[in-house]
């Protein structure tokens, strides 16, 4: 019987429509079955295609929808001079990729906590090469900035994200935390992290310190190897 439904629709090219259930207890889905000839050679390059029928899934009336959204959207006019600035900017980020050039971040955390495990080191730091230098991309496109604001004008002001309280009870009520003390100036935060103090202080606040020291390559060192740097730059 299905082989003549086959050989029907393929003398006829016709179709054939049908409700599919794949699994049990599962929704039926509105399917064509396209009848199909064995093909050995396809002109179009595909792998050989065998007798039978294609199935093609059919959406139903209520899956197809019109988004006025998509209609109403003007699409803003773009100038050559914004082309070519786009374009100095992707040249300026541009490399060589070659796989020697990146380590595989799972294995170095793998050999990082066997070293500290070994060398009894604490607060290893790990060196992601997959992540992009932010400081280096800064530097490069810091001449284009100003092109930049002209063209497209300033940046406006992300909203501020809504924090989720994972700091609550079993009954719904957060759990009071202690007051954040955070220095006044620059020669407090110094001291602060002198006499081990940290605790208030975040990754923003120690990197926008070292910034103003004129301290390079910080935009992936975590908060100990932030630490670290503000103690080795007193040092020197």
């Amino acid at each position: 019987m299905f082989r003549a439904l086959y050989e029907k629709c393929l003398e006829k090219d016709q179709v054939a429509f049908c409700m599919l259930t794949m699994r049990r207890k599962q929704p039926a889905k509105l399917v064509a079955l396209v009848p199909q000839q064995e093909l050995a050679h396809d002109p179009l390059g595909e792998a050989d295609r065998h007798c039978g029928f294609r199935v093609e899934f059919i959406p139903f009336a209520g899956d197809i929808r019109k988004l006025p959204m998509l209609e109403e959207v003007t699409v803003p006019e773009v100038t050559a001079e914004q082309t070519d600035l786009f374009k100095k900017m992707i040249k300026k980020v541009k490399f060589k990729f070659h796989p020697s050039h990146f380590e595989d971040p799972s294995s170095q955390n793998l050999y990082i906590n066997i070293e500290s495990l070994v060398f009894d080191v604490e607060d290893a730091e790990l060196f992601d090469s997959t992540r992009p230098d932010c400081d280096r991309i800064d530097t490069k496109l810091e001449p284009l900035l100003s092109d930049m604001e002209r063209l497209f004008g300033e940046d406006p002001e992300e909203a501020p994200k809504r924090r989720r309280n994972d700091g609550a009870d079993n009954e719904g009520e957060p759990r009071a935390k202690g007051p954040r003390v955070l220095p006044a100036n620059d020669e407090e935060l110094l001291q602060m992290v002198k006499e081990g103090k940290v605790q208030s202080l975040t990754v923003a606040i120690l990197k926008e310190y070292l910034q103003k020291q004129g301290v390079r390559g910080i935009s992936q060192l975590t908060k100990s190897g932030l630490i670290d740097r503000i103690l080795a730059t007193q040092s020197d």
